[in-house]
């Protein structure tokens, strides 16, 4: 994925040309730009002004740095480009100007926020949306002070599991999967890994099941950038960035 800090045009095919060099690697199968909010240009990942607060630098257009995404594709260096963490409008900016069109939206999904308007979006512009984190985000940073609910402890999914004879992330991975959506489900434990896979393809949920997973859709969002301000309470990072692309989303 492209960083934030490498958005300026000139930037972002050096990049790739690093991340490949770093994987041993002469191209890879996909592309994105990690985050539509840009920082300062550089090598630092996380560049500070001078009173300690983040540097966002010169705003880069998305339009722009897609531009640059397209060489990578002509160069060779990636078979596909695509976006991450954009809302409607912001993809609509680079739809409007790409030569090379998105082939994939990257966007944080579970049942707490099952993303149907962005679904549908991708499904009329041919982009195929990918779903992270949708176990909900189990393991929240230590000091996360919200008081979001818990995608893993809600009585309904733990029912449905019961039902099924299967885990709640089961579940949770086959409500993205029935509904049309690529799932990534992270681990690092082998049988975590192995119970996702196996247990995921066992079985398939019935309308009656998505209808009952559908309703407890409450645009409840985990992921996002966050600081401890100078109260020490944990806060949204990048809400004041003129890209910050989820406005209406409930955080705590």
């Amino acid at each position: 994925k492209l960083w934030n800090t490498k958005h300026d045009p000139k930037d972002v095919v050096p990049s790739l040309k690093k991340t490949l060099s770093d994987l041993g690697l002469d191209y890879v199968d996909l592309y994105l730009i990690h985050w539509p909010v840009t920082l300062k240009g550089g090598d630092e990942n996380f560049p500070k002004t001078e009173d300690g607060k983040l540097d966002y630098g010169a705003i880069v257009p998305h339009e722009e740095t897609w531009m640059a995404m397209e060489e990578c594709v002509k160069q060779g260096l990636t078979k596909h480009i695509g976006l991450s963490n954009f809302n409607e409008t912001q993809i609509d900016n680079v739809l409007k100007k790409c030569t090379i069109r998105p082939s994939v939206l990257q966007c944080e999904g579970h049942p707490y926020l099952a993303q149907n308007k962005l679904r549908k979006y991708c499904e009329q512009n041919n982009i195929i949306l990918q779903a992270y984190s949708p176990l909900g985000n189990p393991q929240r940073p230590a000091g996360w002070d919200h008081s979001l609910k818990s995608v893993m402890e809600n009585e309904e999914i733990i029912k449905i599991a019961k039902e099924c004879n299967v885990s709640v992330a089961n579940v949770c991975i086959r409500f993205q999967i029935d509904r049309g959506v690529i799932c990534l489900a992270k681990s690092v434990t082998p049988s975590r890994i192995l119970s996702n896979f196996e247990g995921t393809m066992s079985f398939k949920l019935n309308a009656e099941q998505l209808g009952r997973l559908a309703k407890l859709d409450c645009n409840n969002r985990y992921c996002v950038p966050t600081i401890v301000d100078d109260d020490g309470k944990r806060v949204v990072r990048d809400k004041d960035h003129p890209f910050w692309p989820w406005n209406n989303t409930i955080y705590d």
